[in-house]
């Protein structure tokens, strides 16, 4: 079935009508324009200090990973690697939906964030150890 039958079909059982799930995707999308247009106005400051954050990340991702392909690499500095990665994502997902008006969803990824940031310190002040970490040996 095509997306123009399966639209078709969708239209024949509203029998004429609004396509629910067109028009509730419809409204998101246009309340998620508002409130984008809303926090770029209000809180510009906040989108400039967190563009430029998420700039140096990636930057500094990019400079690490050109030289971590001729690097010899531990277990740990392998781990911390991955978990940069991973931090950088979600800093990603955070920064867009802050900006989305989603600001709960941001704050928990932002926490995750600062809790990967005290796990990573501790491991490098070998205060724990990947099996305390990980309940296991890594």
């Amino acid at each position: 079935m095509t997306k123009e039958e399966y639209s078709d079909l969708l239209a024949a059982i509203a029998d004429g009508g609004d396509i629910v799930g067109m028009r509730a995707a419809l409204e998101r999308r246009q309340s998620e324009e508002n409130v984008i247009a809303a926090v770029t106005d209000n809180y510009w400051g906040f989108v400039f200090l967190g563009d430029a954050i998420y700039q140096f990340y990636l930057d500094t991702i990019r400079e690490v990973s050109t030289r971590l392909a001729t690097a010899t690499l531990t277990q740990m500095l392998e781990l911390f690697t991955h978990w940069h990665l991973v931090s950088l994502s979600r800093y990603s997902a955070a920064f867009d939906l802050f900006g989305r008006g989603y600001y709960f969803e941001s704050a928990t990824l932002a926490r995750g964030l600062w809790e990967t940031a005290l796990t990573l310190a501790a491991l490098k002040r070998q205060i724990v150890s990947l099996e305390d970490v990980f309940g296991e040996s890594a």
